[in-house]
């Protein structure tokens, strides 16, 4: 079961983490991935914020797709496919470490579609 850790704060991790996570490397990736989604102005912040709420235990794994789903108001499939680059281009290289922490973000790719709630 996925649950979410304690919070702790981005400088509590594990240097091997937040230098990869603030790296040219990942940072290329990240501004890649907001251009090819055509985000700008305060859109760029969506996919760091999330992922950085994922690592520091304040949004669960298994969450993360539907978040993404909310905050860039697109399909389950479109974020499904963000979510695994994301997973394979930025968390996989930390991924060890990162459940060292209590964080499996290979979760991530076990997530459901946002839960639209009906008003009846």
């Amino acid at each position: 079961m996925d649950t979410i850790t304690s919070p702790r704060a981005f400088v509590d991790l594990p240097g091997p983490v937040k230098t990869w996570l603030v790296s040219e490397q990942a940072t290329s990736i990240t501004i890649a991935l907001n251009r090819r989604l055509g985000l700008d102005g305060d859109e760029i912040q969506i996919i760091p914020r999330l992922i950085t709420r994922v690592i520091i235990g304040r949004l669960a794994a298994i969450e993360f797709i539907a978040q993404l789903q909310k905050e860039l108001v697109i399909d389950f499939n479109d974020a499904k496919s963000i979510a695994q680059e994301i997973l394979l281009r930025i968390l996989k290289p930390v991924a060890v470490s990162l459940r060292n922490e209590g964080v499996d973000v290979a979760l991530i790719a076990e997530g459901q579609p946002l839960q639209i709630k009906s008003l009846k």
